[in-house]
């Protein structure tokens, strides 16, 4: 969570007396960080094949705003800064939080240390996120006090329990669907019919067929993740997490079972980038420059382009990338 938030006013104080200094504050701080990068998540060895490693499993969240709006930047969020800085473990994920009002030295300190390497910290545009937060439900007050659960998710301290990675969706896995009429390589019909290759005439069509696949496995996941939830809230209470959050003892619900202040699930949709080359390269080069019917291009992909090494070449260096 928000850990220069809550931890700031024991470093006030400890400086206050004289029983601290920063540079021993940073040392303590590199200390946790460091126990904190002790943990091992279990995962099953395909999820970890999937995420290319274990995937980082807690995040710190840093600046922001407070909940009346002001600037949240103190000492101890330069501090934490400074202890990753000499580190750099792969984990606990940093995030910090940007606004219109941020305070210029801490940015300045943020960016020194990203521009180094590692890809930390990562930041979220407060004025985005808690527009977001509030048109969801959640109070502005609370929105102003959202954290990041884990790598992109947000979260209210205290007051919520989200699922935003609740599942990950291969939206190449979708696009897939859309070129075969629904069904997987193997030859299985596990989505709705939306055309041959041949329906498709244009960009337009491709992505109205992908929509209809994309809604269709979202609705599959939706109903495996609802069973999952109504499973945990029977089955796996969790009493103690219950006392933390509030809302879960005002209501005598367990927090399995909807008795947050805020519940949430999200879906995750995972390599957006791939999809958007995929369909960059089927429009330059199938639907404008008409070098191929899409019949023609699923085979050459489907053979790894081992039979048209030209295609290849032309798709990597020629057509548009996502980003570009």
């Amino acid at each position: 969570g928000r850990m220069d938030q809550y931890l700031y006013p024991y470093l006030e104080r400890d400086l206050a007396s004289k029983r601290i200094t920063c540079e021993r504050a940073v040392d303590l701080l590199g200390c946790f960080l460091g126990k904190a990068a002790e943990l091992i998540p279990l995962f099953f060895q395909r999820a970890t094949q999937y995420f290319s490693g274990l995937s980082s499993a807690s995040g710190i969240t840093l600046g922001g705003r407070t909940e009346d709006g002001k600037d949240a930047v103190n000492l101890l969020s330069h501090l934490f800064l400074i202890a990753y800085d000499q580190i750099r473990l792969r984990q606990p994920n940093l995030h910090v939080r940007v606004h219109s009002e941020s305070e210029p030295a801490f940015m300045a300190r943020c960016y020194e240390v990203l521009k180094k390497g590692g890809g930390m910290p990562a930041f979220f545009n407060d004025e985005e996120v808690v527009e977001v937060l509030e048109g969801r439900g959640v109070a502005k007050a609370h929105a102003q006090d959202y954290s990041i659960v884990g790598c992109v998710e947000w979260g209210v301290p205290y007051r919520s329990f989200p699922a935003a990675g609740s599942a990950f969706m291969s939206l190449p896995y979708i696009l897939e669907l859309t070129l075969r009429d629904g069904a997987e390589v193997s030859g299985e019909q596990v989505g709705p019919h939306t055309g041959k290759v041949e329906h498709f005439t244009d960009t337009a069509s491709l992505l109205a067929a992908f929509r209809i696949q994309l809604k269709h496995c979202l609705q599959v996941i939706i109903d495996g993740n609802n069973a999952i939830e109504m499973a945990h809230a029977l089955h796996r209470p969790t009493p103690m997490l219950s006392v933390l959050v509030g809302g879960c003892v005002a209501k005598g619900r367990d927090v399995t079972a909807g008795g947050a202040e805020y519940n949430s699930s999200g879906v995750q949709g995972v390599g957006m980038a791939d999809v958007v080359d995929s369909v960059a390269a089927i429009e330059e080069l199938v639907f404008s420059k008409k070098r191929l019917s899409l019949r023609e291009f699923l085979r050459a992909s489907n053979d790894n382009f081992q039979a048209d090494v030209a295609l290849r070449s032309e798709i990597m260096n020629r057509v548009p990338k996502y980003g570009e």
